[in-house]
Formats: C-alpha cells, sequence, structure tokens
C-alpha cells in the first residue's frame, strides 16, 4: 500500500486557518512521515510549510467574509452575494475537484472549513473530517434572512462529512449537520525560542515589547502616532513599510527561525483583533492581548467571554486606536494580574491523532 494522500481544503479568509493547518500537518507528519498532502485553497501558499511532501494548489471553494478595507467590519450583503456567487457554480467546482482528487489518488479529505469540501469527499467516495471552532451556516445566519435555500446549500456541504473536530471558543448551536462532533484542545504553535531569546533578538532591554499584529489596519499615520505617544515602549510589526514610523518601531520577518507562537510569547501585550489563532497563542503563552473591536464577527461574543478566563484580554476602542491614542491602553493591561487557570493545549497533536485514524 502506498504512501496516504490527504486533500486538504483550507479556508483562504484571513490568515487563521492556514497557520492552524499548518501546525495539524506538521503533527500529521510526525505520526505519519510518507504522509502526502496536497492543499487546496486561495491563501497564499507561503503561508503552509516549505516541505517536499506537500503541493499547494488554488481551488476556490470558500466564500469566506467580505470585509471592511480596515479588516474590522464585515460587509452583509457583500457577503451574502459572494457566497451566492460561489454555490451557483457548486457543481461544476465539485466535479473539477472530484477529477483532481482522483487522478492524485487521495485517501482522505481534510477541511478547515470549506462547506463544498463535503460534497467533493462525497463525490468520489471518501471520508470527510472538518477541524474548526466556528462553521459557516453559523458565521452567516445573521446575514440570510431571505436566503434560507444558501444557508441549507452550506449546511448540506457540512452534512457530507463524518466528523468535526471542534477547537476551543466554537458555538454549541448550528452543529446539527455533524454526525459526530469532538472537543478538541486548543490549538496553537510549537515556541521553539525562550521569551528572552526573542528580547535579546529585538533589542529590548528593559522596555515593554508590544507586537501590532492588525492586518489591514496598520496606516502610516496611526502606526506612528500610537508609537510615538508611548515611547518608552518598543513596537514590532511585519510591515517592513512601517520601520521608520518613529523611532522605537522595528520590523521583524517571521520565518523558521523566528515563528509566530516565539513572537507573541516574547512580548509583553499583542495589539491585535480576537481571531482564532491570535487569541490561542497568547492563551497559549499567557500573553496579553489589547483587541481592536470588530463589526459583523459572530464569533468575537464568544472569543471575547471565553479567553479572558486563561489570560489578559482588555479592548482598545476603536475611535481611540485609530486616534493614535494607544498609551493608556497599554498601561492599563500591564496593570492587570493575569489569571490563573489555563487552557489544554495540544490540539494539533489531537487532531492529527483523530486523522490519522481515518486513514
Amino acid at each position: 500500500m502506498g504512501a496516504p494522500v490527504i486533500a486538504y481544503y483550507v479556508s483562504g479568509h484571513g490568515y487563521g486557518h492556514a497557520m492552524r493547518a499548518r501546525e495539524v500537518m506538521s503533527a500529521l507528519w510526525d505520526m505519519l512521515p510518507t504522509c502526502v498532502i496536497e492543499v487546496r485553497t486561495t491563501a497564499a501558499g507561503h503561508l503552509f510549510p516549505d516541505d517536499a511532501r506537500l503541493q499547494v494548489g488554488r481551488a476556490e471553494v470558500d466564500a469566506g467574509m467580505v470585509e471592511s478595507a480596515d479588516s474590522l467590519r464585515i460587509d452583509p450583503a457583500g457577503t451574502v452575494e459572494a457566497i451566492g456567487r460561489l454555490l451557483a457554480r457548486r457543481p461544476a467546482l465539485i466535479r473539477q475537484e472530484a477529477d483532481f482528487l482522483r487522478g492524485r489518488k487521495a485517501t482522505l479529505v481534510v477541511a478547515d472549513i470549506p462547506y463544498l469540501a463535503g460534497g467533493i469527499a462525497a463525490a468520489v467516495g471518501l471520508d470527510c473530517v472538518a477541524i474548526s471552532n466556528f462553521t459557516w451556516n453559523w458565521i452567516v445566519e445573521p446575514f440570510m434572512d431571505g436566503k434560507p435555500a444558501l444557508l441549507r446549500e452550506i449546511e448540506e456541504g457540512y452534512s457530507r462529512m463524518r466528523t468535526l473536530l471542534q477547537l476551543p471558543f466554537g458555538h454549541r448551536d448550528g452543529l446539527r449537520m455533524f454526525a459526530r462532533v469532538e472537543a478538541m484542545p486548543l490549538l496553537s504553535g510549537k515556541r521553539r525560542l525562550s521569551r528572552d531569546e526573542v528580547r535579546r533578538r529585538m533589542g529590548a532591554g528593559d522596555r515593554p515589547m508590544v507586537w501590532v499584529a492588525l492586518r489591514g489596519t496598520q496606516s502610516p499615520e496611526i502606526f506612528a502616532a500610537g508609537a510615538s505617544g508611548a515611547g518608552e515602549y518598543l513596537f514590532l510589526t511585519t510591515d517592513f513599510s512601517l520601520a521608520g514610523a518613529a523611532s522605537n518601531v522595528q520590523a521583524v520577518r517571521l520565518g523558521n527561525d523566528l515563528g509566530v507562537s516565539d513572537l507573541v510569547a516574547g512580548c509583553d501585550v499583542v495589539l491585535g483583533k480576537l481571531g482564532y489563532s491570535l487569541v490561542s497563542e497568547c492563551v497559549s503563552a499567557k500573553a496579553r492581548l489589547l483587541h481592536v473591536p470588530r463589526t459583523g464577527f459572530r464569533e468575537d461574543a464568544i472569543t471575547g467571554c471565553e479567553a479572558p478566563r486563561y489570560t489578559v484580554v482588555r479592548e482598545l476602542a476603536a475611535g481611540t486606536f485609530a486616534a493614535g491614542d494607544w498609551r493608556a491602553g497599554l498601561d492599563g493591561i500591564l496593570a492587570k494580574t493575569p489569571p490563573v487557570e489555563v487552557h489544554p493545549d495540544g490540539g494539533a497533536k489531537a487532531c492529527a491523532a483523530a486523522i490519522a485514524a481515518m486513514l
């Protein structure tokens, strides 16, 4: 029998789906070194491991959410329109992907969390396992008044999946399509560097260190005002166009020698959003999260309630952030005592073990 071939369908919405899929893939190779993974996604290829056992191909099987330019607001009408366009092409997309899976002799389908993956797997007679804290039918349900047929099509795709491996901070309703739902531990990345080593590399000295992890919201003017107004802090950004925004700003490049998990654990505060991956990294590392609120992201109500049980989470009002008035928020969150409760970790390994058992 040849090496197993897993078709891994990953949502292209944001970075979180790809980042956690990356961790599951690495854990899978620890268990099954010869396993071949075919990623099908609209996410950027560089988000996935650089490994000869992995191929990344473009496949439009997920509409995600239509966001504002600053990624802080959902466009409900635009989101529904995008879903409608995708589902109108569903038969052709399923045929196309089914042919691909047959050609690659796939043995299992994994989805995080495109609903079309269920129909694709069914078309070639394969099991499909889903991994996520939420499902898209639950996320878009508030926008679907007058569009029940679209919601039913999303749910029908999920109903063809064998199991949902549900990550923490997920919803309990809207999962009736799955025959089985298994609760998984927190899924975060492996930390390879100590906090002290990260701080040494950044030249932080005694300064509190802040990673500004805000995709789409870091205008040079806002960033310069925020950093200049809190001169005793060292601000880190992965956007090299912002490196000269102020004298206390440093650009860092993420890669094999410095991962997201390392950077989060090395910082005193992360300034970001309540996205699953960033929250899970902060919870795992007990890193303080100062977040800018988002509108229309239904999952934030759950994350915002659950995450503070495990680490310090505080809101920085959108207007305050946009005015560059960050210092009071940073000072305030650093003054908070972290909670003692620890969330069980090891989600990547647990998901990989569940997938391996299905092969």
